[in-house]
């Protein structure tokens, strides 16, 4: 039936996108009467859209607002929406190929980018109540669509009532209208889910049972009373990687160093105040962070990793509807602790500050971190810097290489170490006897000393040397070719020098 003026209720988020939504917790809509084309130009104006709520009314938990989305919060939808993913045939393509045309289609943010990606949208003139009877709807459409198009399309996301949509702001949106408005009588029914059907029905879960006294203490308190009854024993929520100081100020941090940031810079708790709600990805964020945990410490027992979970539960997650149940809670930690890790890290932080120390010698952590900086990023200048020439070619090599330094800090870096910033002249021989033994010296196949080259990289390492010495602060030792001064209490830089 064609019937562009016809005006149906649906929800329409309050907020538009030009991009998918991150928290869909927070999401918040508002009923609208549209026509198949006011609702299209809504979705590519960025709004998200879904069925009619029984009450719109805004809650404020932990400092968000929320509405009640859920299937018992569904009034009744007038359209059935089907996503189309990953799909071999292109936009265009697809449509064309199909008779069984919808109201409209779009193509989804992420059409090119993660395959060919859209959505159609069949709006319906009498409005579908049921859950029960919108799936058999769901179900007809998805299988028809399957058979004109010679493909298989498994995406069981449409098939909940409840299910919100996003729209799609982009400018490289597609789309196509039909105009038709379909009657119940007009949709195919399938009773039995297609995604199902291609799938072997999931084995019943058992029923966790304890088989430790911290398990049976998880078992028998609340989440709260569990967690701060084994925070007085002593057992500590994983956030880093081990540091040793070894005595230091500061600690220098490898690649592999991991950290979970749940502290802001006073200490307290960053999400305590902010926790993940419903749509926000609970379950996906307590996987991933109890792998990075086990990564952080691959000898965790089961129990710890039990009160870490419970540790994050606690303080980052809002799990008042109940659905992180405690038997998915230790069906997670089970499967954590008897998979691999396959979560990859990077580490961009370089040191870490002893605060203890620091207070106690009367050193605030910024100024150790200052310092520290400093010497690393003269460590770092020194792996390349060549003493023999001045200040300004050592500049040209590094902008060549690709080495981001100013000459300031290079002349910094000349006067912190004692280096002669126009460049350490060639010493020429002097006299017969001098000049006799270099001679002698390129006969049995020596060579006298040249000026470097300026081919990139290739003087790195070639007159540098770093030596450990925890008590040493000023050493100097000339011989035949090199001398050594110290750089800093606890380094002693070698540089080879032509006499």
């Amino acid at each position: 039936m064609m019937n562009e003026d016809f005006n149906f209720d649906v929800s329409i988020s309050f907020k538009n996108y030009q991009d998918k939504p991150t928290y869909y917790g927070a999401m918040l809509f508002r009923k609208e009467n549209l026509t198949s084309n006011q609702l299209l130009c809504y979705i590519k104006d960025g709004y998200s859209f879904m069925a009619v709520l029984n009450d719109y009314e805004v809650k404020q938990i932990d400092n968000r607002f929320h509405q009640g989305r859920t299937a018992n919060d569904i009034l009744q939808t007038n359209f059935i929406g089907v996503d189309v993913d990953d799909s071999t045939l292109q936009f265009s393509e697809y449509i064309s190929t199909i008779s069984f045309k919808p109201t409209f289609a779009y193509t989804t943010p992420n059409d090119g980018i993660k395959g060919n990606r859209f959505r159609l949208v069949y709006i319906v003139d009498e409005p579908i109540k049921e859950q029960s009877e919108f799936s058999t709807y769901y179900n007809g459409i998805i299988s028809t669509l399957n058979q004109q198009t010679n493909t298989i399309n498994n995406d069981d996301c449409g098939a909940k009532i409840e299910r919100l949509f996003n729209g799609n702001g982009k400018d490289t949106i597609k789309t196509f209208e039909s105009g038709l408005i379909y009657s119940k009588n007009d949709l195919p029914k399938v009773e039995i889910s297609v995604h199902i059907a291609t799938k072997q029905a999931p084995k019943a879960r058992k029923s966790k049972k304890a088989n430790t006294n911290v398990e049976k203490d998880f078992f028998n308190m609340d989440f709260d009373e569990f967690y701060s009854k084994y925070t007085m024993k002593k057992i500590i929520p994983i956030m880093e990687s081990n540091v040793n100081f070894n005595g230091k100020l500061y600690a220098t941090l490898d690649d592999d160093f991991i950290e979970i940031k749940r502290f802001n810079k006073r200490g307290v708790l960053s999400r305590e105040k902010n926790k993940l709600g419903v749509g926000e990805g609970r379950k996906k964020f307590l996987w991933k962070t109890l792998q990075l945990k086990r990564k952080i410490k691959p000898t965790i027992t089961s129990d710890e990793m039990l009160f870490n979970a419970v540790f994050e539960i606690v303080n980052f997650i809002n799990n008042e509807d109940n659905k992180l149940s405690k038997s998915y809670i230790i069906e997670c930690v089970e499967n954590v602790m008897n998979s691999e890790c396959t979560i990859q890290t990077t580490n961009t932080k370089r040191i870490r500050v002893n605060k203890n120390l620091a207070k106690d010698m009367g050193i605030t952590p910024k100024a150790v971190a200052n310092k520290a900086r400093g010497e690393l990023n003269h460590a770092k200048i020194g792996e390349w810097y060549d003493v023999s020439i001045s200040v300004g070619k050592n500049l040209k090599f590094a902008k060549d290489n690709g080495i981001k330094v100013c000459r300031n800090t290079l002349k910094r870096f000349c006067k912190e170490m004692g280096i002669n910033p126009k460049g350490e002249p060639t010493k020429e021989p002097t006299n017969k006897a001098e000049i006799s033994a270099q001679k002698s010296d390129i006969k049995q196949g020596g060579t006298t000393h040249q000026p470097r080259q300026e081919t990139p990289l290739k003087r790195k390492i070639t007159h540098v040397q770093y030596v450990q010495n925890d008590t040493i602060t000023k050493f100097i030792n000339e011989t035949k070719n090199t001398m050594y001064f110290a750089a800093y209490p606890t380094t002693i830089m070698s540089y080879k020098m032509a006499i």
